[in-house]
């Protein structure tokens, strides 16, 4: 079904590679138009410093309002800070 949202292939774990930064991925189970796997492979690609935080909700909920969302930003904002130093 995701093919059907776009006409052209997007690469975006090989551009991730390629990245010099750090990089979250929030992505939900319950998203009903683009599945979760690509989230996780897209982590996976990514070098460190990376995190993925796991949102709940289909694809409109406010998923920005969860607390684990709020706690993966800090989290990640922690990491970036220290890797700037």
């Amino acid at each position: 079904m995701a093919a059907t949202l776009y006409r052209f292939q997007l690469e975006t774990a090989n551009s991730l590679k390629r990245l010099d930064c750090p990089i979250l991925i929030a992505h939900s189970e319950q998203d009903e138009l683009i599945d979760v796997s690509h989230a996780k492979r897209n982590f996976r690609a990514a070098d460190y410093p990376n995190q993925l935080v796991e949102l709940y909700g289909n694809h409109n909920s406010e998923k920005h309002h969860q607390a684990n969302y709020r706690v993966g930003l800090d989290q990640f904002a922690s990491e970036v800070a220290a890797y700037v130093g």
